[in-house]
């Protein structure tokens, strides 16, 4: 009888103890639910009162205003070869023709990178000869307070960039060795600046959001959408410097022939991959993150984003998540794509092509519009945004042709709303972009 009572006692207790733990754990459950449909509302009011309206978020009522301490250290940096893309003309500024298509890209995605950063630090590592004959280009850079950094600086006989150019053409290597030498220079350049953070992008990647806002939660050394993603990488100033040693290391030393069978031809997208991935992450432990494989959280609500701003070119709707994420660094690319043979399992080889290598559907699947302020009527900066969503793209690599069908058009249709009278008559190739 007493075992029996014991027993009958000690399952209430234990009934009553698991349900204390159902209580809790259903507070809790409740609790981060509430958390995240809370960050969700003020995220997406937030996106609608910035990018529909046109505030900035440093401008919206009820939110301090951010020092710009917080730029010190933080710097974005661009860089290009000879004069390949310095040819822009101010003929061409607002005019579309095939012609200042082609010509005019680079600057144009400079020029949206500054209005929706119009505190940070830019600098553009180039080489001042041929800058001297380029005077729009230069007088551009200036009106747009872009830090000149001549690359002649940092390419002298000395530097790990002439070293590294050296070896990689004594290995045979097949691809340009500046694709791999900018990062040593940039190196050199950001410590003798006392640079914390370095964000190198492209000549045909654009900021579309405050990239600081963007990137305030993420301490990691490296931040970058994917590991190939060379075109767009946020590092710390003593991980980009070991990024340079890594490249010569790969080429000469032993303990990485093994990383030589696998990856027997190097560029800047495979060494970036190797660099997180193999022997140097796991030698060096630095923290990095790639934010299209990140779980959805509190400062990245919506991964997807990152992988439609580097694979814009040939991003698709359509395509499952999984498909892109894992293989929109194929090498396949010029495929036509077949819908009716994707399938879930991403290493069939009919899910091996991207659609979008024109970029003539790029209307299809994204928005792109001026952001105009009901208060003072001004313009802000262009948006590019998942078709009938207000969720925004931060950057965007405009890859192949798409940089020259979409980027000088996205500016001239900003710069013209700027007019009394908006031409409406304006062509656009692509698609529909709402006036």
């Amino acid at each position: 009888m007493l075992t029996v009572v014991d027993a009958s006692g000690s399952l209430s207790m234990q009934k009553k103890m698991i349900g204390k733990r159902s209580d809790l754990l259903t507070s809790r459950s409740q609790l981060y639910f509430a958390v995240v449909i809370l960050a969700l509302f003020y995220t997406f009011k937030g996106e609608v009162c910035r990018e529909r309206v046109g505030w900035n978020t440093r401008d919206m009522p009820g939110q301090p205003l951010e020092s710009l301490a917080e730029y010190k250290g933080f710097s974005l940096f661009m860089w290009q070869r000879e004069d390949t893309l310095m040819q822009a003309s101010e003929e061409c500024d607002v005019v579309l023709s095939d012609v200042c298509d082609k010509i005019q890209h680079s600057l144009d995605l400079m020029k949206i990178t500054r209005l929706h950063n119009p505190a940070l630090q830019m600098n553009i590592m180039l080489e001042t000869s041929y800058l001297k004959k380029n005077t729009y280009f230069e007088a551009n850079l200036q009106a747009l307070d872009i830090n000149i950094i001549p690359r002649e600086k940092y390419v002298a006989p000395v530097s790990r960039s002439v070293r590294y150019k050296q070896i990689h053409q004594e290995s045979g290597q097949p691809y340009p060795a500046d694709m791999l030498t900018r990062f040593c220079e940039i190196s050199d350049a950001a410590n003798e600046l006392n640079l914390r953070r370095v964000l190198l992008i492209d000549s045909d990647v654009g900021l579309f959001a405050d990239i600081l806002d963007v990137f305030k939660d993420y301490p990691e050394d490296v931040v970058t959408p994917c590991s190939w993603c060379s075109q767009f990488v946020l590092f710390s100033s003593e991980v980009l410097s070991n990024f340079c040693d890594a490249q010569l290391q790969f080429l000469t030393e032993k303990q990485y022939a093994h990383l030589r069978q696998k990856k027997p031809v190097i560029d800047d997208m495979a060494m970036l991959g190797l660099f997180l991935t193999e022997d140097w992450q796991k030698e060096q432990r630095f923290t990095y993150i790639t934010l299209q494989d990140e779980t959805p959280s509190l400062r990245n609500l919506n991964p997807a984003k990152w992988i439609a701003a580097v694979s814009v070119q040939f991003y698709d709707i359509r395509v499952p998540y999984v498909w892109h994420s894992r293989l929109n660094s194929s090498t396949t690319l010029g495929i036509n794509f077949d819908f009716s043979r994707v399938e879930s399992d991403v290493s069939n080889s009919a899910n091996r092509a991207h659609l979008n290598t024109d970029c003539a559907p790029f209307y299809n699947f994204f928005d792109v519009y001026t952001a105009r302020s009901t208060e003072t009527g001004t313009t802000s900066a262009p948006l590019v945004s998942f078709k009938g969503t207000f969720l925004t793209l931060p950057a965007v690599h405009f890859q192949g042709m798409c940089k020259i069908a979409v980027v000088h058009e996205i500016y001239v249709r900003h710069e013209l709303r700027k007019l009394p009278e908006f031409p409406v008559h304006l062509r656009n190739r692509g698609g529909t972009m709402p006036i």
